[in-house]
């Protein structure tokens, strides 16, 4: 909660007056998350990455870096994710429900106190955001419950290094690769990466039911159980492939795969 200081404070500045540079909101996103390895006795994960490990492994620089940058797309992807009616909160759910088996499996009580944490609220407002948005998360709640997720993953797989750490890459996978990819899309096409677009996933399928003629809080309400294998994805693979390094590896290949067989199967808003 003290590390979130700055991220709580800019974040609630964009939700009031909307004139927060990006370049600031990523500031104070990797203060938070410096401010957070330097209170708390961080045990990082070991990168199994060829070239990239060894190095991030035996750098305390390098393991804060990579680590905040990680958290940071998080952050970004969840905020990403956060335009239709209960599709962010069913993606956090399904990710502290894969945490919450892999620490029940491991006997990690502790972690699994600090995931209700996390699921108690979120089940609380899902109650109140689906379908017809009676409560909306704002930058706030998004960056902030994108930020504890991430941290706890960290938190987890460092204190149980016997887990692949790619196992951390399926459960957190959606908003990664929202931002990830939507990054690179933009810079494909020629625009700015910081600023929005109509052509996320979950905007393109809101546009494509609309044009089948339906009102657009039906629409809405419809994007989150169109793309429940997206989002329950890493909860449904998680438990069967995360003490493996070859089956997480080929899950997540599964999930790329699906993914991408969505958004090309989606046409552009005109």
């Amino acid at each position: 909660l003290i590390s979130s200081i700055p991220l709580v404070t800019i974040s609630i500045k964009e939700d009031f007056f909307h004139n927060t540079r990006a370049t600031s909101r990523l500031f104070t996103m990797f203060l938070s998350c410096f401010l957070f390895f330097y209170l708390y006795d961080i045990s990082f994960p070991q990168i199994e990455f060829p070239g990239l490990g060894p190095l991030i492994n035996s750098s305390i620089f390098m393991s804060w870096l990579f680590f905040a940058f990680c958290v940071v797309v998080i952050i970004n992807g969840n905020n990403l994710i956060d335009g239709a009616n209960g599709l962010m909160p069913m993606s956090i759910i399904m990710q502290c429900l894969s945490l919450f088996y892999i620490c029940f499996s491991s006997q990690d009580m502790t972690n699994m106190i600090r995931l209700i944490y996390i699921l108690t609220p979120m089940l609380i407002f899902l109650l109140f955001n689906y379908p017809w948005g009676k409560v909306f998360m704002g930058d706030l709640g998004a960056y902030f419950f994108g930020f504890f997720i991430s941290l706890l993953t960290i938190i987890i797989f460092g204190e149980h290094p016997e887990l692949p750490t790619w196992g951390a890459v399926i459960i957190l996978f959606y908003p990664a690769l929202e931002l990830l990819f939507s990054v690179c899309r933009k810079v494909l096409d020629g625009h700015n990466p910081m600023h929005p677009d109509p052509h996320h996933l979950h905007l393109k399928m809101f546009y494509f039911l609309k044009q089948e003629g339906m009102k657009s809080r039906v629409s809405n309400g419809l994007v989150m159980p169109c793309l429940g294998l997206i989002w329950a994805m890493p909860f449904i693979l998680v438990v069967w492939v995360y003490q493996s390094l070859t089956l997480t590896i080929i899950a997540l290949f599964m999930m790329i795969t699906i993914y991408s067989g969505f958004y090309w199967a989606l046409p552009r808003k005109k």
